[in-house]
Formats: C-alpha cells, structure tokens, sequence
C-alpha cells in the first residue's frame, strides 16, 4: 500500500517538475515573440516608406515619358539632315 503512495506521490512530483520546467520557458517564448513582432513592424516601416516613395518615382516616370516625343523629333530632324546631305 505504501509503494502505491509513493508511486503517486513520484509521478506528481514529475508531473509538478514537468509543468515548472514549461513555465520557466514562457519568458524566453514571450520574448521571442516579441522579437517577431519587433521585425515585423520593422518590415511594415519599410514597405510603407516604400509605398511614400511610388509617387515619386511614377512623376519622374512620366516626365520621361514626356519627353520622348521631342526626343524622337530631334532624332528625326537629325536624320532628316543627313539625308539631305546624302542626297
């Protein structure tokens, strides 16, 4: 009878020590959570600031493309010229 006691007594002493062990984890999992979020926030930063940044980029884009037309009038005045040379 007394065996069987101890037998419970042990398994509930491993059953305790098991469940401590997990609870001096949290901290460490909290923490690495936490570091996840810290990067993801940080990935949010950077797409927005990428995001701030398209229209820039999409003006200079079309202030290119604004000058192709003139570009492509010189280029053909300048052929033009050489042609007349040519001939």
């Amino acid at each position: 009878m007394m065996d069987r006691i101890l037998k419970i007594v042990d398994r509930t002493i491993k059953i305790v020590d098991r469940r401590a062990k997990m609870m001096d984890r949290i901290p460490e999992v909290v923490d690495r959570r936490t570091d996840m979020v810290d990067r993801i926030l940080e990935v949010v930063d950077r797409r927005s600031d990428m995001m701030d940044r398209i229209p820039k980029v999409v003006d200079r884009r079309t202030k290119m493309m604004d000058r192709i037309p003139g570009i492509v009038d010189r280029r053909t005045d300048m052929v033009d010229r050489i042609l007349k040379v040519v001939d």
